[in-house]
């Protein structure tokens, strides 16, 4: 059985894969719609802010490609996007500001 991979119509988009250490978990337990806050991005270093955590890491390319594919119906896969770069978060954040009782 032959099944045809499909590109998007825009092209393929370049995503990267966020690799991070321990457990991010919400206030509600939903991740929803929501954001983890702004990663930046320069050159091979990197740095995410997560609430009142900073952390920073590093960029590494991956030896193989990896392909983030839909299954679009019965007759294809299309596919959505293409990871070249991996963000490797493995220190401990720093804490921006202390939690202050009240």
């Amino acid at each position: 059985m032959r099944i045809p991979v499909l590109v998007n119509s825009d092209g393929v988009q370049e995503w990267a894969m966020i690799e991070l250490q321990g457990k991010i978990s919400p206030y509600d337990n939903d991740f929803g719609d929501k954001t983890f806050g702004p990663l930046n991005i320069d050159g091979e270093s990197a740095t995410l802010t997560i609430g009142n955590h900073y952390l920073k890491g590093k960029v590494h390319r991956l030896k193989k490609p990896l392909c983030v594919m839909r299954r679009g119906s019965e007759s294809g896969i299309q596919i959505v996007s293409v990871i070249r770069k991996k963000v490797i978060f493995s220190d401990r954040p720093i804490i921006l500001f202390p939690d202050i009782p009240i």
